[in-house]
């Protein structure tokens, strides 16, 4: 998965760089929004091909002409019809369903599938569309050697860069559905609710804590230091949460303690990298050492393997892993690998689930969830060279679920959010709030 699969001469190379670049100087957009307005469609004057004004110039054709500084959707359609009528020679009609040429393919019942709503993707693409989709790239690449782009930041919904982010694979060369990894192999993720809901439900205990951290875990050698995790039992269900950041040990436990007995423990959020809520007064020190995911949007959203896979929603710091070789296996495990080929850190994701129903999900066992792990000797290393402990917020909800026909009595309706702070001391031993409670690291024999 991870080898080249196409070896590209000097001369390709240099051709392959120069696309989808333009080489006039970007200027200011003349409007806020780059060009047209959402209602400039209605306004559209007849033409040759009949463009869908409701969803293709809407949704498909506007961002496009944003990314330029003066193009207009007027302008943009020439270019876009001059491809589907004169280059493609295509039929002016096809967008009436009598003239669809692959209707033995599509069912004008199932109007659902081939529509393309608000700028979404058919799952059945029908002619027309075929046509509006690509002739839009075909234009924006005629428009990059004619005008210039609008001048935003590369991060801004209105620059080119995001509009092509997000028209190709979320994290490329691999689709979402590639990093799809097997569910834990820990029993609570497979098997059926306890017998007796209520104790389970009110039963938490410190061992489940330590679990979450990767105690007792079904990865020997590794800790959890980042995850969430939604659990199915038919009735019940299972939310948990990890969360770790850097801390001063001089004052490590004094926060442990502050932060256990608060009564609201949303009022407070463990940090990541270049959070605003980082401490940074020594010695009170609380600093974020991974990366939050991003929010990236690509064409393979709506792939139905991914399930609910985002892919790489954590990760570590960029340049503490610039040492280490980043692998994606063929079941989609992401690793970052030292030299000797040793894992550092471990990214999971799996999920048993399409999509979340609010109203539960009663009539299943399965998971959704991701998590982000560490080698025992990768963090005892990153903590004595940085001279921080490591502070540790597990957060558990367990509750019983059910659909509207079959909510729970009041009786029955119970549920209880849990919270836990743990101390991960840099010499291998783990505290909370009320003092030493096990060890992270054994010593080496």
């Amino acid at each position: 998965m991870n080898q080249h699969v196409v070896d590209l001469s000097p001369k390709k190379r240099r051709l392959l760089d120069k696309v989808n670049v333009s080489k006039r100087k970007r200027r200011k957009p003349l409007r806020p929004y780059g060009v047209g307005s959402s209602g400039s469609s209605k306004t559209i004057r007849e033409r040759r091909f009949h463009f869908d004004v409701l969803d293709t110039t809407r949704y498909w054709y506007e961002p496009a002409c944003r990314v330029f500084a003066d193009v207009t959707e007027e302008a943009f359609l020439d270019v876009a019809e001059t491809w589907i009528v004169d280059r493609w020679k295509a039929s002016t009609d096809v967008w009436k369903w009598d003239e669809e040429p692959r209707r033995y393919r599509l069912s004008e019942r199932q109007w659902q599938l081939w529509s393309h709503s608000h700028g979404s993707e058919p799952t059945l693409e029908r002619y027309s569309t075929y046509l509006e989709w690509y002739a839009m790239f075909c234009a924006v690449g005629e428009l990059l050697q004619k005008t210039s782009l609008a001048a935003v930041d590369r991060d801004h919904y209105g620059s080119f860069e995001h509009w092509l982010e997000g028209n190709q694979l979320t994290y490329p060369p691999h689709w979402l559905a590639d990093l799809r990894a097997p569910k834990p192999a820990e029993v609570r993720f497979w098997q059926r609710p306890p017998a007796d809901a209520l104790a389970w439900i009110r039963g938490a205990e410190d061992d489940d804590f330590l679990r979450e951290i990767g105690i007792g875990s079904d990865r020997p050698g590794m800790l959890i230091v980042d995850a969430y995790h939604d659990n199915r039992l038919i009735s019940l269900q299972e939310t948990v949460h990890v969360s770790t950041a850097f801390v001063q040990p001089e004052v490590a436990l004094s926060l442990v303690r502050a932060l256990q007995t608060t009564d609201e423990p949303h009022n407070y959020k463990i940090p990541v990298e270049d959070d605003d809520l980082e401490i940074n007064d020594t010695p009170y020190r609380l600093i974020g050492w991974l990366q939050d995911g991003d929010s990236r949007s690509g064409i393979d959203q709506g792939d139905p393997f991914r399930n609910q896979i985002g892919g790489f929603r954590s990760a570590p710091r960029a340049r503490r892993v610039a040492r280490l070789k980043k692998l994606v296996s063929p079941d989609g495990m992401v690793s970052w690998q030292t030299v000797s080929g040793e894992t550092a850190y471990l990214l999971q994701e799996w999920s048993d689930s399409e999509k979340v129903s609010d109203e539960g999900h009663a009539d299943i066992v399965g998971s959704d969830g991701m998590r982000l792990l560490v080698g025992v000797d990768e963090l005892h290393r990153v903590l004595n060279k940085t001279g921080f402990d490591l502070i540790a917020e597990v957060e558990v909800t367990r509750k019983k679920v059910g659909r509207d026909y079959e909510r729970p009595s009041q009786e029955e309706a119970v549920g209880q959010r849990y919270d836990r702070v743990f101390l991960l001391r840099k010499n291998g031993t783990i505290e909370a709030a009320e003092g030493r409670i096990g060890a992270w690291l054994i010593p080496r024999q």
